[in-house]
């Protein structure tokens, strides 16, 4: 457990989203390919019945259409949904922008009307580049927004224009974080392409720090990915970053966490941002964002840190700051944060040993007091990552402004509760856990001497003759035994 441990099902996206919702009763657009053109096309189906969540509501026939003509006089379209009269380039136009009027209201199309603008997209083939750049950012970013995941969207790559390389960089940006939302790699993979050939001019703050997290979520491992992600981190810092949002400095922090940057880029970056969080307030960021900024720093330190493990040297006193500030601010929403977001602050606060500080020390106090009527809701990793922070300071020596009855009460008060908790969750659930993360738990306990805990004791029983310790090794066993002699040792003391 020693060094820095990885949040395996940490928080991807803190984006401010307001994910829409449908589903529908009907029949489902079927999509074939033409054997003579190789087009895509779509059988007549029979026009589904939309079934709304009751928080969303339905985008009118009149604010999808008004825009193209009298609908009086119309025609059908290929979904079985009625157009109006007119060329279909008109139509097509007034529906993708009236969707994404509608979807920036937080309105919900019905799925009759998304297909019918997805399967038209080739008659745009005739429009001017702007005007094609234009709809088809509208249209990802809409279907991004609403999480629209039925199966047109995997024409989409057939459908919209190859020519992306003629469209605005900004409408780029918008269609890349659309096509992630919508997990279509290899639409993202030609955007990012087409990226890579192109200079980014005039991409607002907000695009920047979407596609340095669309990069990050794809985790792609090629020059053009690379590229792209290094122009972005350019656009970032140019000027200091000071339109970004909160949500922006986060995003770009946590996709800088998973890229390898160079020391040199990752010292300047990190510099910018956090200077750019300070200037913004602590509590304007969402509990989410918070939790992923100062795991995303802290990850930044530890792979940016020389041969000593130093990192900024006369620099790090602003990332320092920043730290306590997010630690406190952290102490007061704990009840909001939910478990994995606690476990990469008390992780990040481990790796970089803030609890030396009162403000780093509150939060694990509060974080241990929270989490132990929580541990049904935290996964194995969260569960490791936090016995590995509470134990673990039972092994270092004493801060200097600490004291031994400060160690003893926060013994007492903080490990032995939740390891008690923790411990009775696992015994009675031992086979929903993965071995490495039971193991690892155990470690912790036994480094911080919990056999005496009745809970502990119990726990090491029932891992150790559990059928799926097949991976056990020399350490866990010995780890397992130390429980189980200790506790009785302590039994027999009690006795």
């Amino acid at each position: 457990m020693s060094g820095w441990i990885e949040v395996r099902d940490g928080i991807e996206s803190c984006v401010r989203d307001t994910f829409l919702e449908f589903r529908v009763v009907g029949s489902e657009p079927k999509l074939r390919r033409s054997k003579s053109t190789g087009s895509i096309e779509a059988t007549p189906v029979t026009p589904a019945t939309p079934m709304f969540m009751p928080k969303a509501s339905k985008i009118s026939a009149g604010d999808c259409f008004s825009a193209a003509g009298d609908s009086s006089a119309s025609t059908k379209t290929n979904s079985g949904c009625v157009s109006p009269c007119g060329t279909k380039e008109v139509y097509l136009q007034s529906a993708i922008e009236a969707l994404h009027r509608a979807t920036c209201q937080g309105k919900q199309a019905s799925r009759c009307e998304v297909s019918d603008i997805i399967l038209q997209l080739p008659t745009l083939a005739d429009l001017p580049a702007d005007s094609k750049s234009r709809l088809m950012s509208q249209l990802m970013w809409s279907l991004g927004k609403m999480q629209y995941k039925q199966v047109e969207v995997y024409a989409l790559p057939d459908l919209i224009p190859s020519e992306l390389v003629t469209f605005r960089t900004s409408d780029l940006c918008a269609m890349l974080w659309g096509s992630v939302k919508l997990g279509i790699t290899e639409l993202s993979r030609r955007i990012i392409t087409a990226l890579d050939t192109m200079p980014l001019r005039d991409v607002p703050p907000q695009s920047v720090a979407n596609g340095m997290w669309c990069l990050g979520t794809l985790k792609l491992n090629t020059a053009a990915a690379r590229s792209v992600f290094s122009k972005f981190l350019q656009l970032a810092v140019q000027d200091d970053m000071r339109n970004f949002t909160c949500q922006g400095v986060a995003n770009s922090l946590w996709a800088a966490a998973h890229h390898q940057l160079d020391k040199l880029q990752a010292q300047h970056f990190l510099k910018k941002a956090v200077l750019r969080a300070m200037e913004l307030e602590t509590s304007d960021f969402q509990h989410e964002e918070l939790c992923m900024a100062v795991w995303a720093v802290g990850r930044i330190i530890w792979s940016a840190r020389d041969s000593r493990g130093n990192f900024l040297r006369g620099q790090y006193k602003c990332v320092q700051d920043w730290l306590l500030l997010a630690f406190k601010e952290a102490t007061g929403k704990i009840r909001l944060l939910k478990p994995q977001g606690v476990s990469m602050i008390a992780i990040t606060l481990k790796n970089l040993k803030q609890d030396r500080f009162p403000e780093a020390r509150d939060f694990l106090l509060a974080a241990a007091r929270e989490l132990s009527g929580k541990v049904h809701e935290c996964s194995g990793q969260a569960l490791a990552n936090l016995c590995h922070v509470f134990c673990g300071r039972m092994m270092v020596k004493l801060w200097p402004s600490e004291t031994l009855e400060e160690r003893a009460a926060y013994k007492a008060q903080v490990v032995v509760p939740f390891a008690a908790a923790v411990a009775k969750r696992l015994t009675s659930q031992v086979w929903d856990y993965s071995s490495r993360d039971l193991f690892a738990i155990a470690s912790s306990f036994a480094r911080a001497k919990l056999g005496h805990v009745q809970e502990v004791h119990d726990f090491a029983v029932a891992l150790l003759n559990a059928p799926s310790n097949g991976s056990l090794t020399s350490q866990d066993s010995m780890n397992l035994v130390f429980l189980m002699n200790s506790g009785k040792k302590f039994q027999a003391k009690r006795s």
